[in-house]
């Protein structure tokens, strides 16, 4: 008889065979690393000192590259006193304007130099605007001072005057100061002067030019605010024909021809009559 067939019992887990070999019977080491923290603070005072070199180096090649590739010479600036063809002054003065500057740009720096001038009794005191030009003078850069062009002083200061008048105008002209007795050094009166092509046309013109002229020689020659009506007269003085600007406190604004060709434009007769006796 055969014996019985035995029935695996598959609710249980199978018995390995195999005896489980451990992986690694070394003790576990842990590594510890130090990571350094870094130099914030060194860092930083090298990367400024960089700067400061790159901002050094950028300032020299900005200033001096220009001169160093034309000429390798910075150049120079003559100053010039210039002699003027209408009057003898005893101080000559000139300011310099940049080139390009607007009207109103070299209008108000004349101004500022008109007001900073001080004299004593009996001086004269003449203002020359001129330009700074770059030019080439035995082979080397110079700026050069050129005088502003008659037209071009024209249309600064008489900004209003009739487009006749500004025709008329010749390159010849003189702005200043006139230090006057018993008035105050600190506060001389000023004068301006311009010449003209035509005798008989100017006086028509500026016989036209009498209701605007005192706003355009407000500033110019330092003119006291107006009061009341203000208007022209004829009056002689010193057998000199003038045309006297007066309103309600006073004597305004005086201008005449010292010469048949020459406009002179002040504040009162003895400012006139002391640029007359230096005449040319």
């Amino acid at each position: 008889m055969s014996s019985p067939v035995r029935i695996p019992d598959f609710s249980k887990p199978p018995k390995s065979t195999q005896d489980p070999t451990p992986l690694s019977k070394s003790p576990v080491t842990k590594k510890i690393v130090l990571v350094k923290k870094p130099d914030y603070i060194f860092k930083g005072i090298l990367f400024s000192t960089l700067s400061l070199f790159v901002l050094v180096g950028v300032f020299f090649i900005y200033n001096y590259s220009l001169d160093f590739l034309d000429t390798k010479e910075k150049a120079t600036e003559q100053k010039f006193v210039f002699e003027n063809s209408l009057l003898r002054g005893d101080r000559s003065r000139v300011i310099a304007l940049e080139a390009g500057s607007s009207r109103e740009m070299v209008r108000g720096t004349i101004i500022q130099a008109l007001n900073n001038e001080q004299l004593s009794s009996g001086e004269i005191s003449i203002i020359t605007p001129a330009y700074l030009r770059d030019t080439l003078v035995n082979g080397e850069r110079t700026l050069v001072s050129e005088p502003q062009r008659g037209d071009d002083f024209f249309f600064t200061f008489s900004v209003r005057a009739p487009l006749n008048l500004r025709a008329l105008a010749a390159d010849k002209y003189a702005l200043g100061k006139v230090g006057i007795e018993g008035s105050d050094i600190g506060t001389p009166n000023g004068f301006y002067m311009f010449s003209v092509t035509s005798a008989p046309d100017a006086v028509r013109e500026m016989l036209r030019y009498e209701n605007q002229i005192y706003y355009d020689m407000k500033e110019v020659l330092n003119l006291d605010n107006l009061v009341g009506e203000f208007k022209f007269i004829d009056q002689s003085d010193k057998n000199q024909l003038l045309r006297v600007g007066s309103d309600d406190s006073g004597i305004v604004l005086v201008y005449g021809f010292p010469t048949p060709r020459t406009v002179l434009i002040t504040s009162d007769t003895e400012t006139y009559q002391r640029i007359v006796s230096r005449l040319k």
